[in-house]
């Protein structure tokens, strides 16, 4: 699996606010506006094994959990955390350097790339599903709805009803949004 330009930045700390939510050597994490929060590593024991998936697709999440149920064993767990990053539990590391490895593997098809969970990885964007009222039928197209959601974020994908000019009401779109606030 190649890693991308994506998670390069990513990795390097480079969201909006990455440097206003960081741990401190005295074991607690301090909040954007919020104070701070003490840090219990009892409960992150359970993410010791874990990795984190950077998704190929974000939009197939939930074909991808189906997927998995099909063909991974029961104690492997897929937890979307937002952005990009899927949360994977339940596989052992020489399972997981397998998968990275086999390029035949659903992982590779699901993911562009796959590394140990840490701390520091957190998603800096949140994906959201947004309606959009008042869209003419002669611009209801992608451009159209990017243009228009472009204020709050990225247009990632339509839903199927609005392309195939099945719903009309209102278009349905996919986002990707740094907002921390409610998106309505």
């Amino acid at each position: 699996m190649v890693e991308s330009q994506h998670t390069k930045k990513r990795t390097e700390g480079q969201y909006k606010g990455a440097k206003e939510n960081k741990q401190n050597q005295e074991g607690y994490w301090r909040v954007r506006g919020q104070g701070q929060m003490n840090r219990n590593q009892q409960q992150e024991a359970w993410l010791e094994g874990s990795w984190i998936g950077y998704l190929k697709d974000v939009t197939m999440f939930n074909k991808m959990k189906e997927a998995m149920l099909l063909n991974e064993p029961e104690e492997v767990k897929l937890r979307y955390l937002g952005d990009d990053m899927v949360l994977i539990t339940g596989l052992e590391e020489c399972k997981m350097q397998q998968k990275i490895k086999d390029e035949e593997d659903m992982f590779s098809t699901w993911f562009h790339s796959v590394q140990k969970w840490n701390t520091n990885l957190r998603p800096g964007n949140k994906l959201v599903w947004v309606k959009i009222i008042g869209i003419p039928l002669q611009v209801w197209n992608d451009e159209c709805f990017a243009k228009a959601v472009a204020v709050l974020g990225e247009h990632v994908a339509t839903a199927k009803e609005t392309s195939s000019f099945s719903k009309l009401d209102a278009a349905k779109v996919f986002i990707r949004t740094g907002l921390n606030e409610h998106v309505n």
